[in-house]
């Protein structure tokens, strides 16, 4: 008697374990077909991307197309490292 009430609650959890995982399917399918719908289907693939200089350019020479841009346009006076490279090329100049 004490194993088949054993073995009826084993039966009862598998049950119960079973309906909640078909739950689970059922709600989350939309999302889950979603998402991969958005993957299959779009050609590009959005990523937010932030940086604190106060310009960049992000370019692609395979596809020759730029792929981050901020502030790209303003006029800004050179960076340091221009100026070293600068000094460095009209020293090995002379």
């Amino acid at each position: 008697m004490l194993q088949f009430k054993f073995m009826t609650d084993n039966l009862y959890i598998k049950n119960l374990i079973i309906k909640c995982l078909y739950k689970f399917t059922q709600i989350f399918k939309f999302y889950f077909l979603g998402i991969i719908f958005l993957f299959l289907f779009s050609n590009t693939f959005v990523f937010s991307f932030d940086t604190t200089a106060k310009s960049a350019i992000v370019y692609d020479e395979t596809t020759n197309s730029v792929l981050f841009e901020k502030f790209a346009d303003t006029p800004l006076p050179p960076a340091s490292m221009s100026k070293l490279m600068t000094l460095l090329l009209t020293f090995e100049a002379l």
